[in-house]
């Protein structure tokens, strides 16, 4: 049975034993949801627990709300991103939609008025009553689903109606910033005839009324207009408002502390913040669907502040204070970070001591280009590093550069400052061929020309097709010829250098 099959090998290898049409179609379907979900073993583990439970057959109607004030004139962008023919609860303190906002006549719009009180869980367990049995998908009036989004999304809602225990499914969705580029998960799916609602007045979150979430990641897609562009300080100011009450009526715990502190960086002062850190990582806290554990993550967040403060004497304190409750993958990133603010600090030095002695016109100009190119790559000074290599500094040969080069990518090195070559062009006029033109105006160049010293590098194959007219594999079959004459030597991930240094 098709129920039963809940991982991914299991649902391959019934799709190869499978005969029947139907069944296969549904075994593509269960496949084409499992590889969209980031840990689809979640699924196989909670479903075999209950492979002898009998569930019926669950409603699959998809209700989307929208929960809007009113005065949000992006709710035209988040209403034409839904399907077709979508049931849609539009929770606002209006009891009616203006037809001109919605702009999609097949919609079916049911308005829920609903009085605000700073409670976000409030209104959606509102809507969750209202709405017909079977999946409620929340979206703000400051988002978009992505298209291909809704296809997804109700493909694997359908697909997630026949797991034993779908009243506890809850579904996160992957929420971009539109203003940062980065996104975060946040459960927004759940069953109206299940037994999870929301709890939480800002940055709210799924809970079960006995038992636990069953956390499905979903890698579908929405759009949110951010905290940095138009409207966001003020959606910033709302949170930190609601959060500023729960603190001062004591009901705040871990969770309330941490989003204030997170939340009011750019509102608050710096010491403001790292008081509330420091109290979420002190407070007891269970992790949160989809959000983890507030308490670890304000600890995490106030080290890695701390660091980038440069106050590393405290970071080690807060470290030593707080790592009794950190995962040791997060402990050693912290710890990684501070090693490398130290090391990053002892380079700067030593680097500025070499550019100062490479600046008295020293005697060993070779081992302080070295020393400067090397402690520029430690630091991530990149364009330093390059200039060293690629001799744009001093005159002398940067032998450990080059040797550290060769095991570099391109993209971390790059290619050398591209300067007009020069070379006569070849024509096809003559009888050699061109990619033999182009090695013997090589060869003269590296023999007795501007290339003739050992390890000069040669121009990339881009430059020289680009200016010599010719395409890139006449180039690189010029220069693979005289790498077999051994005239040059390649360094794999760096380019062509005169073979005469070998």
């Amino acid at each position: 049975m098709i129920e039963a099959v809940w991982d991914l090998a299991g649902a391959h290898a019934a799709l190869e034993a499978s005969k029947s049409p139907e069944e296969r179609v549904a075994l593509r379907n269960r496949l084409a949801v499992l590889t969209k979900i980031n840990r689809p073993d979640v699924l196989s583990q909670t479903s075999s627990q209950y492979r002898t439970r009998t569930t019926g057959t669950p409603a699959r109607t998809v209700s989307y709300c929208v929960l809007w004030q009113g005065d949000d004139l992006g709710l035209k962008r988040t209403l034409s991103s839904l399907p077709a023919g979508a049931r849609v609860l539009i929770l606002g303190r209006s009891t009616a939609v203006d037809p001109s906002v919605t702009a999609r006549s097949d919609l079916q719009v049911a308005p829920i008025p609903f009085a605000w009180t700073d409670d976000f869980a409030a209104a959606r367990n509102a809507a969750i009553r209202r709405a017909e049995p079977g999946w409620v998908v929340f979206i703000d009036a400051d988002e978009a689903f992505l298209p291909g989004s809704c296809e997804l999304l109700e493909l694997a809602l359908g697909q997630f109606a026949l797991h034993p225990l779908h009243e506890r499914i809850g579904v996160s969705l992957r929420v971009w910033d539109g203003q940062r580029g980065s996104s975060a998960r946040i459960g927004r799916a759940l069953r109206s005839d299940g037994v999870i609602t929301y709890r939480g007045a800002v940055h709210e979150e799924m809970h079960a009324r006995d038992g636990s979430v069953i956390e499905v990641d979903l890698d579908c897609d929405v759009l949110h207009d951010g905290y940095d562009g138009p409207g966001g300080s003020d959606r910033a100011r709302r949170n930190l408002r609601i959060l500023d009450r729960l603190v001062k009526s004591g009901e705040a715990g871990a969770k309330e502390y941490f989003y204030r502190g997170r939340d009011g960086e750019s509102l608050r002062t710096s010491e403001d913040t790292k008081t509330d850190l420091f109290t979420a990582a002190g407070l007891p806290s269970d992790s949160i669907p989809f959000q983890g554990s507030p308490s670890k993550a304000a600890a995490m967040r106030l080290i890695q502040r701390t660091i980038e403060a440069g106050e590393l004497d405290s970071a080690r304190d807060l470290l030593r204070q707080l790592s009794a409750d950190l995962p040791a993958s997060d402990l050693n990133a912290l710890r990684l970070a501070l090693e490398h603010e130290d090391l990053t600090r002892v380079a700067l030095r030593l680097r500025s001591r070499a550019a100062a002695a490479l600046a008295d016109e020293p005697r060993d100009e070779g081992a302080l280009l070295d020393d400067v190119g090397v402690l520029s790559l430690l630091i991530g000074d990149y364009d330093t590093a390059r200039a060293v290599l690629f001799g744009v500094l001093g005159n002398a040969e940067p032998a450990r550069m080059r040797l550290i080069a060769s095991t570099l990518s391109e993209s971390a090195i790059g290619n050398p400052p591209e300067q007009e070559i020069g070379f006569e062009r070849p024509s096809r006029q003559r009888a050699a061929p061109l990619h033999e033109q182009i090695a013997d105006s090589l060869r003269r160049e590296l023999t007795s020309g501007r290339l003739s010293a050992p390890d000069s590098r040669v121009p990339s194959e881009r430059q020289l097709a680009s200016e010599l007219g010719v395409s890139r594999p006449t180039v690189r079959q010029a220069l693979k010829q005289l790498a077999a004459d051994k005239v040059i030597r390649a360094v794999p991930g760096t380019g062509y250098f005169n073979a005469k240094g070998s």
